[in-house]
């Protein structure tokens, strides 16, 4: 006696590309699959083990290119109204369902029966009834699922044919075996991970609008780490943070994602729409560049993330979230980059910082009377935390930063403060700038009233720690003469300052040694002593 084998002349295939797709929780996940010899295949994400299930019907455009979904789990369960667009992204698809955000609801699909339960006495006949058979829900309820937003677990996603089933007997998933398919192509995990807060670092760049670029490498490649920042130049802080992308990319406002738009993830974004997210949704977020004490009863001056006065040019945001980071970037050339005041005229310290509180009311987060269809961002008044931690729990980072004038500091003065010069052909002038490095500088010397005037001027290259070196051709000279040093910034003169031809550096007018220092020249042309 041999054992029946069942031979099917279905041929279709599919495989995940990967084995595991990790995201923070709160952030964009994304998952990619390939389909052969079929035209459309089921994805289940989740099930009985995670007290969530949805099930995705997905028909290729081209099966020769793979499917690319990207999922925001913040919303991913919550209120069942959203589109599935605003909960998905998808790429080289012809037909994309969803059983919670959309039109797979029933239990049949074109003639195929989606949810079954193969257990005697036992009928489904929607994807309320499959959660229900799952023992995920005890209602007619599909949004009873989820009582805040999907939390840091292992999720399976299962990948399931049904050319081969028998449609009058067979669906695609079966509750009774806890929603496991019985056509399976392939199976993969989804792994929400706990959100995370790292480091806070501060860099430079040179000057452009705030929105210049939204390109990570590219603006990662003009800035250089500094925590001195010159006024004019881009500010650029680094947050190191996950558990928030989604809700930045739902455009999450009072309650409900208000303005979804997927391109941010590419485009960038206003800060008026992350301060948006932060301030209105009860998420206990808090993001700031703040200086760090105000004169009188004024508040503190900070970077204006609210909108009050500051467009995409003056600050902006620009999101990685497969880097698990954004960038705060400030235009401090515009005085509407800033809140209660202008760009500051001296040093002026800040503390840029973020935080996700947990620790604000009595209980963990939960969605308003525990229904996420009360709104994807709607809150119990009780419960008002950051929804990936325990109640009481807390996580935040900072870092100082100054901004101050342009200036530039010199090496090479005398007792008099004034720049000594070798009267040689190769004659080295250097110093010290708060300039970002990239910046389109240059540095003139030039005398009408020396033994024979002259006019010479250098681009300048400002190194990662703000050193610069030229040299000029002072060979023609007499020690004695005096003349004007010129750095410009941009076309712009930001520092003047006095210079004098010396037969060596440390040498006086006459040929004896003085005592050299070093100087700074703030942008009002005065010099300072370092």
């Amino acid at each position: 006696v041999f054992d029946a084998i069942q031979i099917s002349e279905a041929s279709e295939e599919g495989d995940f590309s990967a084995g595991t797709y990790e995201s923070a929780a709160g952030d964009i996940a994304e998952f990619e699959f390939e389909v052969e010899d079929t035209d459309g295949v089921y994805v289940q994400i989740g099930g009985p083990d995670v007290d969530f299930a949805e099930v995705l019907y997905i028909e290729a455009d081209d099966a020769s290119e793979p499917v690319s979904v990207k999922v925001n789990t913040r919303l991913l369960g919550t209120d069942s109204g959203l589109a599935k667009d605003t909960v998905y992204d998808y790429d080289n698809t012809d037909t994309f369902e969803s059983a919670y955000h959309g039109g797979l609801t029933s239990n049949t699909n074109d003639g195929v029966n989606v949810f079954g339960n193969d257990g005697p006495g036992n009928s489904v006949d929607s994807y309320t009834d499959y959660l229900d058979n799952l023992g995920i829900i005890s209602s007619n309820d599909k949004s009873d699922q989820l009582v805040r937003p999907l939390q840091a677990t292992d999720y399976d996603i299962t990948l399931a044919g049904h050319q081969s089933l028998d449609a009058d007997s067979d669906a695609v998933f079966d509750a009774d075996a806890d929603g496991a398919a019985n056509n399976q192509l392939d199976s993969s995990v989804l792994l929400l991970e706990q959100p995370t807060i790292g480091d806070v670092t501060v860099h430079t760049a040179p000057e452009e609008a705030a929105d210049d670029t939204a390109d990570v490498e590219e603006l990662v490649s003009a800035a250089t780490q500094s925590s001195e920042v010159a006024v004019n130049d881009r500010l650029i802080v680094q947050f190191e943070a996950t558990g928030m992308y989604g809700g930045i990319v739902a455009g999450a406002q009072n309650g409900d994602a208000a303005n979804p738009d997927w391109d941010r993830l590419e485009d960038g974004v206003s800060t008026e729409t992350v301060y948006d997210f932060i301030d209105s949704t009860n998420e206990t977020i808090s993001l700031d560049i703040e200086a760090e004490s105000a004169s009188g009863n004024a508040n503190p001056l900070n970077i204006d993330l609210e909108g009050t006065n500051s467009g995409d040019s003056d600050t902006y945001v620009v999101i990685d979230n497969d880097g698990g980071q954004f960038f705060v970037i400030a235009d401090t050339s515009s005085d509407d980059a800033f809140e209660n005041g202008d760009a500051p005229s001296s040093a002026t310290s800040f503390t840029a910082s973020l935080e996700y509180d947990a620790d604000n009311e009595d209980n963990r987060y939960a969605f308003l009377n525990d229904d996420p269809d009360n709104g994807a961002f709607s809150v119990d008044g009780s419960s008002a935390n950051y929804p990936y931690l325990l109640q009481g729990e807390s996580l935040s980072s900072s870092s100082e930063l100054d901004l101050a004038p342009r200036s530039i500091t010199f090496d090479n003065l005398n007792a008099d403060e004034v720049v000594q010069a070798q009267a040689a052909e190769g004659a080295e002038i250097s110093g010290t700038t708060n300039v970002a490095p990239g910046s389109d500088a240059e540095l003139r010397i030039s005398s009408t009233s020396a033994s024979s005037s002259f006019r010479q001027g250098n681009d300048i290259n400002i190194s990662e720690d703000g050193s610069i070196t030229t040299t000029y051709d002072l060979s023609g000279q007499e020690v004695g003469d005096e003349f004007t040093i010129d750095f410009r910034v941009g076309g712009s003169s930001v520092a003047t300052g006095d210079g004098i031809v010396v037969e060596a550096i440390g040498a006086g007018d006459d040929g004896s040694m003085n005592e050299t220092d070093d100087g700074e020249m703030e942008d009002d042309g005065s010099m300072n002593e370092s």
